[in-house]
């Protein structure tokens, strides 16, 4: 029979060796981390194709247009904004609705960061020319105020957090492991 001291040493020997040969194993902090770190990537290059679109309204070119309804009603979910404008580009005129980014193109409903309705009424009312943003490539694509939403500066703080946090998680792995691997040596260790 071999002594314990002896069976012990044979131990941390295979133990270094398995550590330095052998991949670590898959575990569930593996996949949290790789889990979050790829959702941040595919989130932050999202949020950075929305940050070049709403950075790119600023060097669309402007006309004049002048505000044709421009009113607060009540619906069933609270204030709708009934808001239009015409324009012209070239010898075309056009119909537009929208403010700002942010605000919904076609129905002219809010998303949670655009401005309040009232404050479009006040500050453009019936009959007011207005400077109008447009898409030189689609002139219907408008708006009047050029801006950068919350929801895509949110998106992208969002998601460098992710990225952050699952690189933090998947490199925490090892130590998590580690640990494992010490509290079973310190159990093998009494027999020595």
């Amino acid at each position: 029979m071999l002594p314990p001291v002896f069976c012990v040493s044979i131990f941390e020997d295979l133990t270094r060796d398995r550590e330095r040969y052998t991949p670590r194993p898959w575990t569930p902090f593996t996949s949290l981390g790789t889990a979050m770190f790829v959702a941040g990537w595919i989130g932050l290059a999202i949020f950075l194709v929305m940050l070049y679109i709403d950075r790119e309204t600023y060097s669309w070119p402007t006309v004049e247009g002048i505000v044709r309804i421009s009113e607060v009603k009540d619906g069933p979910q609270g204030a709708v904004l009934e808001f239009a404008y015409d324009y012209t580009v070239g010898k075309r005129s056009f119909r537009g609705r929208r403010v700002a980014q942010g605000q919904d193109r076609t129905l002219g409903s809010y998303q949670p960061d655009a401005i309040d309705p009232y404050e479009v009424v006040r500050k453009y009312p019936v009959r007011a020319r207005v400077t109008v943003y447009h898409d030189p490539a689609q002139p219907l694509d408008c708006l009047l105020e050029p801006r950068v939403t919350r929801f895509t500066i949110g998106g992208i703080v969002i998601s460098v957090l992710l990225i952050i946090l699952g690189a933090v998680v998947y490199l925490l792995r090892p130590f998590r492991e580690a640990d494992k691997l010490e509290a079973y040596e310190h159990h093998v260790r009494p027999f020595g």
